[in-house]
């Protein structure tokens, strides 16, 4: 059921199905300049934090 509605929505929306090479394109022509300016246009770089949780210690 999933497959037909992106699939009808590609219809729709690009007036074609793009297929898994399509799509696999696109995400490989992705440079890390891109991903970085929608990082740093989505995320404030200035107000990251980082937090590392561990289990208990296997012996």
């Amino acid at each position: 059921f999933r497959r037909m509605h992106r699939n009808a929505s590609e219809l729709y929306m690009r007036d074609r199905i793009r297929t898994v090479a399509d799509v696999t394109e696109q995400v490989n022509s992705i440079t890390l300049g891109e991903a970085l300016g929608v990082i740093d246009d989505v995320f404030d770089t200035t107000q990251l934090a980082v937090s590392i949780v561990h289990g208990p210690e296997k012996h």
